[in-house]
């Protein structure tokens, strides 16, 4: 079985230097004197201005994890005496003594270790999984199902590989991996970790887009894809870099459209501390076989595009979901789109040209763009290729038709969205409690959960045959309320019933006039003063309210019914005179 590795990490050589870690940030160096290392963090972009102090190491570390923001370091266990050690070191913080050390017991052993946003982690030789915060936190401890073989950090994420079993007879390494989100504390993917026949794993790490990728020792470079639900693409061999040279590649990192390596002259499999290696650009590529087209480079860069393409319509999905929209997102997936559409555009006409028809119109159907598609038109009937425009013009008006159909339909949920909102619907009318004024009544054993839901009827006709004040501006849902209740304040009003108090220009409050007969127990008065049966199937009925005011008669008046309008501006308030005689 393959043993542990830490990537970016280099043996010691004889000059007793060595790197703990090697990445397109940065690097941490090693140099052992007098018993024991010193220590030097270095970044590749000298402008950052960031320059971090020298480290004098006294627990022998063997491997390192860098971000910018920090820094993670362990040892092997040598004896009881000096057990395995983990130490993290912040590159600014703004506390002096922000570094912290977790010493580990005796019969565990730091394996490999990672370092993201945030969080640290470490794998040890027990199968345990150990995450500790930035401050030194111990968050979370996992099982791993298998040794450890690699560990790596992106941002929130972290990957896993670990061993699922034995090797083969032939010796291929049966490989697991696990990518796990440590802000959400979920996996986000998990499977077989495929490697070349007979290679063993010597790199692991994440695109500068996020995306997990792996480099074995035969010198292929895979990238996880969410195609068809998660694959390995293959997008680099160093064997055809080499054109015939002994030299290898020590894998660095990569972006979306190159990898960067450091060659080694053969036999050496690693680069030296001093000098400072170089690093080498190369372009990814997908190893596709050559055609009767004679257009492999389009072909190559078609599936380059299409990847890339994938894994920036996940990324935009998932911010979609997270509600992340970014402009600038979608921009790129337009240049994109248009890249892909332009090389399909180049290899339509080589089909064209090769008279390979059948071929140029399956090429047409993957065009993206309307734009393109009238270009494919175009190219063809330069070419005079009469059949194949005729074809082509039958796609372009059916995706037309299409696109027409859809956007109906989008326009037309959105008025049923928008009709739904504005339609009337069950209301609730606080019941605003405060303290005893002069002139209003006590009002025992009420209960706000009762009168929560009222429903607001229909009652057109009643409406159209009713006189309406026009000029009032009472709200339509709340009664006027007297002088007393203006002075009723919100920090008087139980916590469950705060609500702003609206007053109306017009009319006595109806609230504080309630006679003690219509508090009666077989029902419960609610704020519009109808009379509500204890029964839930009755018939609500309309109790009199009396208004005394001086130097007039006393006249019954009654709010006869409350309807909210749809196109919602009118408030309408309903005043009737009413005979002596209660109405029912």
């Amino acid at each position: 079985m393959q043993s542990a590795i830490q990537p970016g990490c280099t043996q010691l050589s004889s000059c007793k230097r060595r790197f703990l870690a090697y990445n397109m940030l940065g690097s941490i160096s090693s140099c052992e004197s007098d018993g024991f290392s010193h220590v030097e963090v270095d970044f590749h972009d000298t402008s950052r201005g960031l320059r971090v102090p020298s480290m004098t190491d006294y627990f022998g570390f063997t491997m390192a994890a860098m971000n910018d923001k920090g820094s993670i370091f362990a040892n092997p266990q040598k004896g009881e005496k000096n057990p395995s050690t983990l130490l993290y070191r912040p590159f600014n913080s703004w506390t002096n003594n922000s570094e912290w050390s977790m010493r580990f017991p005796v019969e565990e052993e730091v394996k490999a270790v990672a370092i993201g946003n945030g969080w640290a982690a470490a794998a040890t030789s027990l199968r345990f999984l150990r995450v500790y915060s930035e401050a030194g936190l111990q968050t979370f401890v996992l099982s791993l199902s298998g040794p450890v073989v690699a560990l790596a950090g992106h941002e929130h994420q972290l990957a896993v590989v670990i061993h699922a079993s034995n090797p083969l007879a032939s010796g291929d390494q049966m490989l697991e991996f696990l990518a796990l989100d440590m802000r959400k504390k979920r996996q986000t993917q998990a499977g077989r970790l495929p490697l070349s026949p007979g290679a063993t794993l010597t790199w692991l790490g994440f695109s500068e887009a996020g995306c997990l990728s792996t480099y074995d020792s035969e010198g292929v470079l895979r990238v996880y894809s969410s195609e068809f639900n998660g694959c390995w693409v293959p997008l680099f061999r160093a064997s055809e870099e080499r054109k015939g040279t002994d030299v290898n590649f020590w894998m660095v990192g990569l972006n979306s459209t190159q990898v960067f390596c450091v060659v080694c002259k053969a036999p050496s499999v690693e680069p030296q501390v001093l000098p400072k290696p170089v690093l080498g650009i190369f372009s990814t590529s997908v190893p596709v076989i050559h055609s009767d087209l004679g257009a492999d480079d389009l072909e190559n860069a078609y599936l380059r595009g299409i990847l890339q393409l994938t894994q920036a319509h996940t990324k935009a999905v998932e911010a979609a979901v997270a509600g992340c929209d970014d402009e600038d997102e979608e921009e790129s997936l337009l240049k994109m789109e248009v890249e892909v559409d332009r090389c399909l555009l180049r290899l339509i006409a080589a089909a064209c040209k090769g008279d390979k028809l059948a071929k140029a119109l399956e090429l047409s159907t993957q065009l993206s763009l309307q734009k393109s598609l009238e270009g494919a038109i175009k190219v063809v009937n330069a070419m005079r290729l009469p059949s194949l425009a005729e074809r082509l013009s039958l796609i372009l008006e059916e995706r037309i038709t299409r696109e027409r159909l859809e956007a109906g339909a989008n326009r037309h949920k959105g008025d049923l969205v928008s009709s739904y909102m504005a339609s009337p619907v069950t209301t609730h009318a606080p019941f605003p409690r405060g303290p005893k004024t002069q002139g209003q009544q006590s009002q025992p054993n009420y209960s706000p959960v009762a009168d929560a839901h009222i429903q607001v009827p229909d009652r057109a006709a009643e409406l159209a045959s009713s006189p309406v004040d026009i000029n009032s501006t009472a709200h339509p849902f709340k009664p006027a309320l007297s002088k007393a209740h203006k002075r009723v304040t919100a920090d008087a009003m139980e916590p469950d019933l705060k609500v702003p108090l609206e007053v109306g220009n017009t009319g006595d409050d109806p609230l504080t006039n309630l006679s003690k007969k219509s508090m009666a127990p077989s029902g419960v008065v609610n704020a519009y003063g109808k009379l509500k049966p204890s029964n839930p199937f009755a018939k609500p009925v309309i109790a009199p309210m009396r208004h005394d005011t001086e130097g007039s008669e006393k006249s019954d008046s009654i709010l006869l019914s409350l309807k909210k309008i749809q196109h919602g501006a009118i408030d309408v308030q309903v005043q009737r005179k009413a005979s002596s005689t209660p109405v029912k």
